[in-house]
């Protein structure tokens, strides 16, 4: 049987949460905007190769890259990324991709903001997954919102 929730006893929980959405926003939009701007220069790199996967068919996406066997073909992919990266101002690790990291620090914040909100709202912060957590984000961000432009 499910539990109700009334706006009365998230009230608090979402004040206290102000900050950390307009900082998770704040990281959600930096990320978006950091893999326009490094798919920007990566993509004609990319492009340049001839990536296969195991049944010969060409791989168009970077993120698939993952089906790529051909690993002296990727490192040599990733090692012009990495260049190419350092072009662009990175001075993050090398072998790190600035666009993952911005899109990894924002889904860590989604995390914290799950398990806070489960621990103060009575679910497990860790099993939202897929769709459920898409949506579980949203309303948690929207009450945060709701309830502080309220008061």
């Amino acid at each position: 049987m499910g539990t109700t929730l009334n706006l009365q006893q998230a009230e608090p929980w979402s004040r206290d949460n102000q900050k950390t959405v307009g900082e998770l926003l704040a990281l959600r939009a930096f990320a978006e905007i950091e893999r326009k701007r490094v798919d920007s220069y990566l993509r004609p790199i990319f492009d340049s190769f001839d990536f296969r996967d195991r049944d010969g068919e060409k791989i168009t996406n970077p993120r698939n890259l993952y089906l790529c066997e051909d690993e002296a073909l990727c490192r040599a992919y990733y090692n012009l990324c990495d260049a190419e990266n350092r072009k662009h101002g990175f001075t993050g690790p090398q072998d790190h991709c600035p666009a993952l990291i911005a899109e990894d620090a924002a889904m860590a914040a989604e995390q914290a903001l799950l398990l806070s909100a489960g621990k103060a709202l009575g679910f497990d912060g860790n099993h939202c997954w897929g769709d459920l957590r898409k949506k579980m984000l949203h309303c948690l961000i929207g009450l945060c919102i709701t309830v502080n432009k309220a008061a």
